[in-house]
């Protein structure tokens, strides 16, 4: 749910500098993207759900974040 209102604010701020639109989502897309980055400046990069995450899987494999996804791909599909 995070991830997806994330990425809509992304696109958002990114469709309201090609249309020159400033509005009020506007302004509520970079409060949530800056807010995202003081949760991760303050976790030292890393999602702050992780920790909660392992105490409730017994396999550390589970907890692959988006950054470890591209590894998988990168091994079935280039060379």
């Amino acid at each position: 749910m995070i991830w997806i209102v994330m990425v809509l604010a992304t696109f958002y701020i990114l469709y309201a500098g090609i249309t020159n639109t400033f509005n009020s989502i506007l302004f509520i897309s970079i409060g949530l993207l800056a807010m995202e980055i003081l949760v991760l400046l303050f976790n030292k990069w890393t999602c702050p759900f992780t920790p909660l995450a392992a105490r409730y899987t017994s396999e550390e494999s589970r907890l692959i974040g988006l950054q470890n996804t591209t590894k998988p791909f990168s091994e079935r599909f280039l060379l």
